[in-house]
């Protein structure tokens, strides 16, 4: 749910790189901002999308993922709290779902929103849905989480990657401030 105006602060298109750092435009112009990810494609199978905050990418985060998912052939289903993907402070990326497909139709798309970054009073919030290709069946899955960053620190840059060596190797993130 977007409660307010998206502004539409920077596009960013990644192409053959092993992640996105954006280091600018999280600051206090708006109370929040939401990342669109349109397209998101690894080279390698069986891949999570992560992230990270801070100046060194390693905020204490904690996480409580849902997911649903259900084969293309309709055989298997399950919703499940996916405990492989619940952190509870912890300082490396955080990943956001798991195994993603890399056929030639398999892709990630989603939304992430980040409340309040500029706070330097109280810890940071944020909420994602993610709706992605599976590797396996294949099958189409859906995440959706709240989380805690574990600061009282202003954030100001966030870094996207996959877990393991994987390139991401097309797709959009687009960054909104939102009024």
């Amino acid at each position: 749910m977007i409660l307010g105006n998206p502004t539409l602060i920077n596009t960013y298109t990644p192409s053959s790189v092993d992640s996105v750092e954006i280091t600018s435009g999280l600051d206090s112009t708006y109370s929040s901002y939401m990342f669109v990810f349109t397209d998101m494609h690894t080279e390698s199978a069986a891949k999570a999308f992560t992230f990270q905050t801070g100046a060194t990418y390693d905020t204490d985060t904690t996480t409580a993922p849902a997911v649903a998912y259900m084969y293309e052939n309709g055989t298997s289903s399950d919703f499940d709290f996916e405990s492989g993907i619940r952190w509870s402070s912890q300082d490396t990326m955080i990943e956001m779902h798991r195994r993603m497909g890399n056929a030639s139709d398999n892709c990630m798309a989603g939304i992430f929103i980040l409340f309040d970054p500029a706070s330097t009073t109280h810890d940071k919030y944020f909420y994602y849905n993610i709706n992605h290709t599976m590797d396996l069946g294949p099958a189409t899955s859906q995440t959706i989480s709240q989380g805690q960053i574990l600061t009282t620190s202003a954030i100001t840059q966030i870094k996207f990657s996959t877990n393991g060596v994987t390139t991401l190797f097309s797709g959009t993130i687009q960054l909104y401030g939102i009024t």
